[in-house]
């Protein structure tokens, strides 16, 4: 949330990519350019727009996106910023619908008439309505260092509303849905004055179903999935490491420490993508097969960041400069995505969020035109 649009990396500076690749038996790489991609993007209608204040020029509400597939893209309208939403809305309600939009379908969409207290920042399509994750500040008596939020798992659609879980956390997405073969999976970390705890568990007819729990854990905004399996960024509080997840509707398959540091990663079809390394000129992405092959290494030579995997074989990045990259990391290849001018021009990259195999929506930001939403190809 990934909800991935509550927050920003400010970051500042450009380079450039050089690539090669190893296995895992050798540390020989050789380093090559790889050849730039072009990108089609076509613009996605959004429903709602972004509200600005005229005495501070700011906006109140915000996109989450929530949720996106081949098909559809869920946004949540979002009044985060409580002081300059009050005059626009009751100083109690923090989401003011959510949409299904159909981006295939030029100006189709459903609208989840929600008006909630919590922040809506995850959901999944679900029987005739959506899943969906929230958060709130807690002011529960008993809240203690490691809990700051309240979060609930629901269900709704047009005739009913039903609570499914709910917890507290010190990590306010800690909750976070996907969908595995149909199936609804969320993690969420489980708090309280004694004890610390994040489970995976599945929704079976609005039932509760877990998977596995960690102890002494805590996650770190990382929950996507190839559509097979779902992976996850864990921290674990008592040993100070983290460690990757991945799995499926059933069990955890992969429990694996995580290579420190890593700066980006993600999962694609078959590998879980991991930027790692400390100085420069010792810096990798290595790919940690999910299908019992080996293990990719490949050289970067610079940060890459907003990792952003798919059910194919591509990952998109961004450098510093937000300049758009592509990793194909069975094929050890990275190089540029080069967009349209018109819009290259314009607009900075803000997110990715994937849209079937090797296909993605990519949110871009103008300070004059606002944010915009669109489905990006290669061609």
């Amino acid at each position: 949330m990934k909800n991935k649009t509550l927050s920003l990396i400010c970051i500042s500076l450009i380079f450039a990519i050089l690539c090669g690749c190893s296995d895992n038996k050798t540390d020989k790489t050789a380093s090559t350019y790889s050849e730039p991609i072009n990108a089609n993007l076509k613009e996605i209608d959004i429903p709602f727009a972004l509200v600005t204040k005229e005495e501070t020029g700011k906006n109140p509400n915000m996109y989450t996106t929530c949720y996106s597939d081949e098909n559809v893209l869920i946004i949540a309208n979002v009044y985060d910023d409580i002081y300059t939403a009050e005059s626009i809305i009751p100083p109690d309600i923090r989401t003011k619908g959510v949409y299904l939009i159909n981006y295939n379908e030029k100006g189709k969409y459903t609208l989840f008439d929600i008006e909630s207290d919590g922040v809506i920042y995850s959901a999944v399509p679900y029987k005739d309505g959506i899943i969906y994750a929230e958060y709130k500040t807690s002011e529960d008596e008993f809240i203690s260092d490691n809990t700051i939020c309240q979060w609930k798992i629901a269900y709704f659609d047009e005739n009913k509303h039903i609570d499914i879980d709910s917890g507290y956390c010190k990590n306010k997405l800690s909750a976070e849905i996907v969908l595995i073969d149909e199936i609804p999976i969320y993690i969420c970390e489980n708090n309280s004055k004694n004890f610390t705890q994040i489970s995976v568990n599945k929704i079976v007819d609005f039932k509760i179903k877990q998977i596995k729990k960690f102890e002494n854990c805590e996650t770190l905004n990382l929950f996507e999935t190839n559509g097979k399996y779902y992976f996850a960024d864990i921290h674990n509080s008592s040993q100070q490491k983290s460690f990757f997840i991945a799995g499926d509707s059933e069990k955890i398959y992969i429990e694996e420490d995580r290579p420190e540091p890593c700066s980006s990663f993600s999962i694609t079809e078959n590998y879980i993508v991991c930027a790692v390394g400390g100085e420069m000129g010792n810096t990798q992405i290595i790919g940690i097969p999910l299908n019992n092959s080996e293990e990719k290494k490949m050289p970067q030579t610079k940060r890459w960041w907003r990792m952003t995997g798919s059910s194919g074989k591509y990952c998109t990045v961004v450098d510093d400069g937000f300049n758009l990259y592509y990793i194909n990391i069975e094929e050890c290849k990275a190089g540029q995505i080069i967009l349209p001018e018109k819009i290259q021009s314009v607009f900075t990259t803000k997110m990715f969020f994937p849209a079937g195999k090797d296909r993605y929506i990519i949110e871009l930001e103008s300070e004059e035109i606002g944010d915009k939403f669109y489905v990006m190809e290669f061609s």
